[in-house]
């Protein structure tokens, strides 16, 4: 297309009406002003719904080392590895039902799915308040990772049905934003309330029934918030619901469904997803360790628990601050494998530095924000990266809770492997150096991939048009990294 014929359409799209149906909607051009527009109306109206879902999300999971770090411990009579197998046994049924519960998320509302989901777990965490014994509190963390499993895959599927494909990695970014954030705020808002006591209650009970109250007011509230796509989208008029219909013809490749049975056998052929896995569960294994143990690793350096939990904040703060500059730079240049590298090895020296130095506890503290500087930017733009380079909606969604499933068995790992801090550290260094070595790998995949699709002759290509090949496997698809 001529920069003359491109000048008429934009003409045209600038003049046309919602009503009017017989242009092609690929063709049509959105004035980038309007779009700009449009997409910062999204960010107001999306992302914080997302981000304060997953943040009570984390906050509910995590919530278990503030209050062990307050004498829950003591109180329920626990065995010396009580908390690492209920910080594990999170992870059981939240594995075991991820992958299947995210498939199920073009078959339902996601509102409904989100919503109850939510308000179950919301239920779980204030029954959690009234625990006594070690058993219960093994249940309810089992039926606990349980309904918490669709959330993340729900969240971050759900972006990719508003934004394009170079607009994902600051949008998810601001899910583990959130993450970090409530494990900051989580320390903070520990250390107010496991100071109070009442109605026969103690600190760390009190968390848990302020906690559990939120999650569930939210997850009432969420039902009203979420659209399930454009044209019921509460907060877009009708020309902003047209211009989203133009953005979706332009990533018609990225948004189709196709026959859900074929989609996800995709999913399986595909050795991109076992890469991404795989490297997930190395980065998740250093963030489960690192959000739940941090405050007691802080508290191992000599703090008292108030201080531990008000200086794990600051950690939580600057790793979020370091996430969102990357994730910036991601979309704003589509390189997210660099970043990924150059992450993972400044957490690796973190580790070896809090390996190495036991005995100076500013050079430890220190340590412990090299640690967090890489952990959540390789957990958010590895996911990222299949977000972006997977097509279409079921093949997606189905590799992001598979990647998940792998992913947050680092949570069953971090719960066995901090019995000691040296232990923790080394099996944690040593997950990131392979999640480090998997990320060269899948550049390496999709560089070729690339590479293959840009040599194809006009008959190839014209052979695959009649085999119908669609997604990402179409010469027209190429991947980013």
């Amino acid at each position: 297309m001529t920069d003359k014929e491109k000048d008429n359409v934009s003409l045209t799209a600038a003049s046309f009406h919602v009503n009017d149906h017989e242009l092609d909607l690929s063709t049509v051009l959105i004035d980038p002003k309007e779009e700009k527009k449009l997409v910062r109306k999204l960010d107001l109206c999306i992302c914080p719904v997302l981000g304060f879902s997953y943040f009570l999300s984390f906050l509910d999971r995590s919530n278990i080392g503030n209050a062990a770090s307050a004498g829950m411990s003591e109180d329920l009579n626990l065995p010396s590895n009580g908390i690492n197998v209920a910080t594990s046994v999170f992870y059981v049924l939240y594995v075991l039902f991820e992958a299947p519960l995210s498939s199920l998320m073009k078959r339902f509302p996601v509102r409904i799915m989100m919503s109850v989901i939510m308000v179950c777990w919301g239920a779980v965490v204030i029954g959690s308040g009234f625990q006594n014994n070690y058993a219960t509190l093994i249940a309810l963390r089992l039926v606990l990772g349980a309904f918490e499993a669709a959330l993340f895959p729900c969240l971050a599927v759900y972006i990719t049905f508003w934004y394009r494909r170079d607009e994902i990695a600051f949008r998810t970014a601001m899910l583990f934003v959130a993450a970090a954030i409530s494990s900051a705020f989580g320390g903070l808002i520990a250390s107010g309330l496991l100071q109070l006591e009442g109605g026969g209650m103690v600190g760390w009970q009190i968390l848990y029934l302020f906690e559990g109250l939120l999650t569930l007011v939210w997850g009432v509230l969420l039902y009203f918030l979420l659209a399930e796509n454009s044209d019921t989208a509460w907060y877009l008029n009708d020309r902003e619901k047209y211009l989203m219909k133009i953005r979706h013809a332009h990533g018609a490749k990225y948004q189709h469904m196709g026959d859900y049975k074929s989609e996800v056998k995709k999913c399986f052929k595909d050795p991109a997803i076992y890469f991404s896995c795989i490297a997930q569960l190395g980065a998740d294994t250093c963030l489960f360790g690192y959000s739940t143990f941090l405050v007691l690793i802080i508290k191992d350096m000599g703090y008292d628990t108030v201080r531990a939990n008000l200086l794990s904040a600051a950690n939580y703060g600057w790793a979020a601050i370091v996430y969102v500059a990357c994730a910036m730079v991601a979309d704003r240049y589509n390189h997210r494998i660099p970043m990924l590298i150059g992450a993972s090895l400044i957490t690796i020296v973190g580790y070896a530095v809090l390996l190495g130095v036991t005995d100076i506890v500013g050079v430890e503290y220190f340590a412990c924000f090299l640690v967090g500087t890489g952990i959540y930017v390789c957990v958010g733009l590895n996911l990222t990266m299949w977000n972006t380079n997977s097509s279409g909606v079921t093949k997606r969604s189905t590799g992001m809770g598979l990647n998940q499933s792998l992913g947050n068995c680092g949570g069953i790992i971090a719960g066995q492997i901090y019995t000691t801090n040296k232990i923790g550290h080394s099996v944690s260094l040593a997950a990131m150096a392979m999640a480090c070595v998997l990320y060269a790998v899948q550049w390496l995949n999709w560089t070729r991939a690339n590479r293959r699709k840009e040599n194809m002759s006009q008959e190839e290509k014209e052979e695959m048009d009649s085999a119908g090949v669609t997604g990402d496997a179409h010469y027209d698809f190429k991947y980013v990294m």
